[in-house]
């Protein structure tokens, strides 16, 4: 018996091997995940698409042209600040534009990464050396989201980044913090979490001047096509709601959603189940967030715990992945009370950087058809199973942190 437990424990134990506290054996770390870094970063742009950023440019390019890009057929999912926020893409030269903005999303990928582990770190109330910051920071180029944002010409990391630093930088300019978390709001879904934190902090100055910046530029949008404010909002409106709802819905590539609608009898029962679960979940993240009101603390966990909530129920591709890095460092770092939690952030870390969809299908299987249709659709089960494994540890800490004794 005791055999059969050592065979079954020993591949858990050999994931947390690689994935668990990294910074305990610096000198292996620095090599395992430098190295994946580096393959990822450079597959990332050998093999990129860069159809994101084409996309978008290609609407800043109609509205710059006097379009107005809500009122026709080009499913412009982006809300109308987002567009003179990201006017400068047209900086980059055509052709061969994608190219130098993949350039230009390493670094913003890198900083991005530092940025996260600082903020993280920062409000953890964790001191980091500079190795074992530049660790934390290489599992997160490692990632395959960082791959995915890269290769797809993604303006996500900008936007983390620029959320990240408006955080960091709240107490000594607010104007220039509340600036950057209205930018950052340009995808209003990666910017949730950190305007939630934001308002338990009480930075109103911040969100103010976010509020007003996100405005002001929707209104600038507005003007400049000829149309009222609110007529623009009802168009984008209608935009989203033809391209996220009813039965042919957008399915993104880690939400929840789909897991409910396809194993639901019918559409109907599915997304029924989903929006009530998302409310329940929304609301429950809400009460432990007042619940918590007191205890400045917990502020990191709010942050992880809304940023996992968005994960889970907003339609998000795997670049959004990112999101949950919070709450996976703050369990490495502060390992839970529970053991097999940290086994459960190992897979979680195991299957992010894996990327189990895109090795089934395009990469090291793609040649075995048979493996491909048995298993190739449960592969983005996996992905959810680990968000929602994310969602429940986040709460947990969340929960844990409101409860605690105050400092």
């Amino acid at each position: 018996m005791g055999d059969v437990e050592t065979s079954w424990r020993r591949p858990v134990h050999v994931v947390r091997g690689l994935f668990i506290r990294p910074h305990e054996d610096v000198r292996f770390s620095l090599t395992i995940w430098g190295s994946l870094a580096l393959i990822s970063l450079a597959a990332a742009v050998v093999f990129g698409q860069f159809g994101c950023f084409l996309q978008v440019r290609e609407w800043v390019v109609l509205w710059s042209r006097g379009l107005n890009v809500y009122a026709g057929t080009f499913g412009v999912d982006y809300p109308p600040n987002a567009l003179v926020f990201l006017s400068p893409l047209l900086l980059f030269p055509v052709p061969h534009g994608e190219l130098w903005f993949a350039s230009l999303n390493m670094v913003i990928c890198v900083m991005a990464a530092w940025s996260i582990v600082s903020l993280t770190s920062g409000y953890a109330g964790l001191t980091l050396t500079r190795v074992e910051r530049l660790i934390y920071v290489l599992m997160l180029l490692a990632w395959s989201p960082t791959r995915v944002a890269i290769w797809s010409g993604q303006t996500s990391p900008l936007l983390i980044l620029a959320c990240c630093l408006a955080l960091r930088m709240s107490e000594w300019s607010p104007v220039l913090a509340g600036l950057l978390l209205g930018f950052g709001a340009s995808k209003p879904h990666l910017a949730f979490g950190f305007v939630l934190m934001a308002a338990f902090c009480r930075m109103w100055k911040v969100l103010i001047f976010a509020a007003l910046s996100a405005v002001g530029a929707a209104v600038v949008y507005a003007v400049s096509v000829h149309q009222s404010p609110s007529a623009v909002l009802w168009q984008y409106l209608t935009t989203l709601f033809t391209v996220y709802g009813g039965p042919t819905f957008y399915r993104g590539d880690v939400d929840l959603r789909p897991f409910f609608v396809d194993l639901s009898p019918t559409y109907v029962i599915g997304e029924r189940l989903y929006l009530a679960t998302t409310a329940i979940t929304g609301l429950i993240l809400l009460g432990l967030t007042w619940r918590s009101r007191a205890r400045i603390e917990a502020s990191v966990w709010v942050l992880a715990a809304s940023l996992a909530w968005v994960t889970a129920f907003l339609p998000i591709n795997r670049y959004g992945l990112l999101l949950i890095a919070p709450t996976v460092l703050l369990t490495l770092w502060r390992p839970p009370m529970k053991e097999w939690l940290l086994d459960v952030v190992a897979v979680v870390i195991a299957v992010i950087v894996a990327d189990p969809p895109m090795l089934v299908r395009h990469g090291a299987l793609n040649h075995l058809p048979h493996v491909i249709a048995q298993f190739g659709p449960f592969t983005h089960y996996i992905d959810r199973i680990v968000i929602g494994a994310c969602v429940a540890i986040s709460y947990r800490g969340l929960a844990r942190a409101g409860s605690s004794p105050k400092a």
